[in-house]
């Protein structure tokens, strides 16, 4: 049983390490206004693997929002007032009413997309965090683990 225990560990410490540096990252790229959008983050974890989970919006974080095609989705919060939520958040003041600022950034935003979706970027958040590297690292954790268990075991049976 204790590989399962062990494994279910390495599971739950791997899958945090990638909430944790995705955070950074995204905090890191200048993204963070409120801290709900890290809030989200949740990790589940079984015997044979894990799940992270976050913000349905998360890959407008990584490649922005394109221009609005259709209606919203319905029963969510409108793009004005998000953008009203961000402002305030940000602590962005103008000229103009927020009223109006909001209003503005909605309507540019609706019509061409946000600036990291017309400049064509990626924030490269999941790749440089979820990459070769760490997959390998992870895979070499988890057969040290299995290798520590089996030894175990081995030297368990032959002592009987």
């Amino acid at each position: 049983m204790a590989l399962i225990n062990n494994r279910k560990e390495i599971f739950a410490q791997f899958g945090q390490t990638i909430i944790d540096e995705i955070i950074a990252a995204s905090q890191a790229a200048g993204q963070e206004a409120s801290g709900d959008t890290y809030k989200k983050f949740r990790l589940e974890v079984r015997p044979n693997g894990f799940t992270v989970f976050g913000a349905g919006y998360l890959g407008a974080l990584i490649e922005g929002r394109g221009p609005t095609k259709g209606r919203g989705r319905p029963g969510g919060k409108s793009l004005v007032e998000r953008i009203r939520e961000w402002i305030t958040a940000k602590g962005i003041t103008a000229d103009i009413p927020p009223e109006r600022l909001q209003y503005a950034i909605a309507t540019k935003i609706h019509k061409e997309g946000t600036l990291l979706f017309r400049e064509g970027r990626n924030t490269r958040i999941l790749e440089d965090v979820i990459n070769p590297n760490r997959i390998a690292a992870f895979a070499g954790a988890f057969a040290r683990e299995a290798a520590i268990n089996l030894s175990s075991d081995l030297i368990k049976t032959l002592k009987s």
